[in-house]
């Protein structure tokens, strides 16, 4: 059913999360699987939290991002990403012989607040760019406890279990 779905949509995995992301309510525990043959054109999200209060302003924590074998994400891949005070918590990245063209958030605590406790797996055929288990982009915000798994696959830059801003600016806005 996934795969004919993508395909209408034009193959775009982004648009299928973001319909799911829109039809379901603000919770954790959300899980978005980009399958064989699906592209994201652009970021592809397990769950964001912008703060915005709508029924789509999803919960930041315990969030899971499958990318599959022949699936392509052609920017970043978050497990999830806060873009308001508060924590990132017990999100997972898998990648299992998908392509990520960008880099890889497992958690990411863009404004004030932790990233803890975030997983991100890398196996068989997997091409990534720079890999965070966790990131806080505030001076004030922690990075502690995150795990990167690298069984397989090819990562084309640098990978990071912990990762606080300390001063100095995020590479990418998200």
């Amino acid at each position: 059913m996934i795969k004919p779905l993508l395909r209408a949509l034009g193959g775009t995995a982004l648009a299928l999360s973001c319909v799911f992301s829109a039809l379901s309510p603000a919770r954790a525990g959300q899980t978005i699987t980009i399958p064989n043959g699906a592209f994201a054109g652009g970021a592809a999200y397990g769950n964001s939290a912008d703060g915005s209060g709508n029924t789509n302003d999803a919960d930041p924590n315990n969030n899971i991002l499958i990318i599959n074998v022949g699936g392509t994400v052609n920017g970043t891949a978050y497990g999830s990403i806060t873009k308001v005070a508060g924590d990132a918590t017990g999100n997972t990245v898998t990648i299992s012989g998908g392509m990520v063209n960008g880099y890889v958030y497992s958690g990411y605590a863009y404004a004030a607040g932790d990233a803890t406790g975030n997983t991100v797996t890398i196996s068989g055929g997997s091409s990534v760019q720079d890999v965070y288990g966790g990131y806080a982009s505030m001076a004030s915000g922690n990075a502690i406890g995150n795990t990167v798994t690298i069984s397989g696959g090819t990562v084309n830059g640098t990978v990071y279990t912990d990762m606080p801003m300390l001063l100095v600016m995020p590479l990418a806005t998200p």
